[in-house]
């Protein structure tokens, strides 16, 4: 836990530097006023909610994968056909973040598990 401390507060303080370059969040963090106290957060409350952002999207990620695996191989029909969308878009390399909106069946996967979370 001490080294994504670290690493948060070493990107809070790099990213504090380039204000102008902030994602909409973290700098609604850094300079956003709460309107019934008039105060801003603290660098350890915004570092605590960067851990908290990295700690969520990995819990949310691993979630999917899991779901989408499961029913997947509950069901051959879509595995196949999940395994020819990649291997047709993607081939023999790694898949990149441009390959992403390229895979309409695997995206509609991961609707479902969305939906299913709202349900």
């Amino acid at each position: 836990m001490r080294r994504i401390r670290r690493t948060c507060e070493i990107s809070f303080y790099d990213l504090h530097t380039y204000s102008a370059n902030f994602e909409r969040r973290l700098n609604a963090m850094l300079n956003g006023v709460d309107p019934k106290t008039g105060e801003k957060m603290t660098e350890d409350s915004v570092i605590d909610n960067m851990i908290t952002f990295l700690i969520a999207g990995h819990e949310t990620t691993s979630g999917l994968l899991s779901f989408a695996f499961y029913y997947m191989l509950k069901n051959p029909k879509a595995y196949e056909k999940a395994q020819e969308e990649v291997d047709e878009v993607v081939g023999k390399g790694p898949i990149t973040v441009e390959h992403l909106n390229k895979l309409p069946y695997l995206n509609a996967v991961s609707m479902v598990y969305i939906c299913e979370l709202q349900c």
